[in-house]
């Protein structure tokens, strides 16, 4: 399946009754909260459903999948995707396609035939999270201007599904919990504040991890992967035992460790840390990329036709040679 689609689907691969914290988001938060070393170091249960662009829609039916099968107690909502202005008929055009989606789901894998024909590579996911251990510094330092008093004011649609959420979740006896990924480029002074007041309207905890670097510490010569809008699995691991202590101290979370019914979970982190030995230096669109290349023929000539143009060049030098 497709990157953004896998997560969602592995929901259905869990034991039921067995994650414990709902991680959900846009893709700063499928590098915020990494779920193996969450139960390597504390013990608990965790799934991170986050995708790539997830809107606030995409966030409540992601929840509903969840609980169809899982006693969640914990939901920790990456927020950046709550400043995101989704409005008029786009809004209520996604809010149609992605019912239509959860009801219907091969509306969103109808696609899945076409990768094994092509050979697509699916990435290893581990309660959800990818290792990605490529660096690639920030060096552009401090980003939130405190001078700057000015607070973002969000969307009808955003507030909707927040109010929406928070219901489900006091419906369900659900801890809500909205957090940030450290983020230079994502995050600014006037998110900040303005995440920070629909929280305290809405009565939920906000944890931004840009508004307390010094307690994660982030290390940003090493701890992202693209300059500074998303963590890498270093940084990722920084940001979960800082979400952890405040799991601890708010949240009645039980420590699974040395239970047999969790076993498995234990036995997945002897694959966990194979990956990160194997994928030390390396990514998964490298790997792409390198076997993409393989395939192509020695003749072929992406400067002139493109990354996708074989079959094009190859016309034009039929084309030539029956001139």
């Amino acid at each position: 399946m497709a990157h953004r689609d896998a997560r969602l689907a592995g929901i259905d691969k869990e034991q039921p009754g067995q994650i414990d914290v709902l991680c959900v988001g846009n893709s700063l938060g499928i590098c915020g909260v990494d779920p193996m070393e969450l139960y390597r170091n504390f013990g608990y249960t965790a799934y991170n459903a986050g995708c790539e662009m997830q809107m606030p829609v995409e966030t409540y039916f992601t929840i509903k999948k969840a609980l169809e099968t899982q006693d969640i107690k914990v939901i920790m909502w990456e927020a950046n995707n709550l400043s995101k202005h989704h409005k008029n008929l786009d809004a209520y055009g996604s809010r149609l396609a992605e019912g239509m989606r959860y009801q219907f789901p091969f509306l969103r894998y109808h696609y899945v035939w076409k990768n094994r024909i092509n050979g697509f590579i699916p990435r290893r996911y581990f309660k959800g999270f990818a290792v990605n251990e490529v660096i690639k510094p920030y060096t552009k330092g401090p980003y939130y201007d405190y001078s700057d008093e000015h607070t973002d004011v969000f969307a009808k649609e955003q507030y909707y599904y927040f109010d929406r959420i928070k219901r489900m979740c006091d419906e369900k006896g659900i801890k809500l919990v909205l957090y940030g990924v450290p983020s230079p480029v994502s995050y600014n002074i006037r998110m900040h504040r303005g995440l920070a007041k629909m929280a305290k309207e809405g009565g939920v905890d906000f944890l931004d991890g840009n508004a307390v670097l010094e307690e994660i510490p982030i290390d940003w010569d090493k701890d992202t992967f693209d300059e500074g809008d998303h963590l890498n699995y270093y940084g990722s691991k920084k940001l979960t035992d800082y979400l952890a202590k405040y799991l601890v101290k708010e949240c009645d979370l039980v420590d699974h460790r040395g239970d047999p019914a969790y076993q498995s979970w234990t036995d997945l982190l002897t694959d966990y840390d194979q990956e990160i030995r194997d994928m030390e230096g390396t990514s998964y669109p490298r790997i792409e990329k390198r076997r993409k290349e393989k395939k192509r023929p020695p003749d072929y000539d992406p400067k002139e036709f493109g990354p996708k143009g074989y079959k094009k060049q190859k016309r034009a030098e039929k084309k030539l040679n029956n001139i």
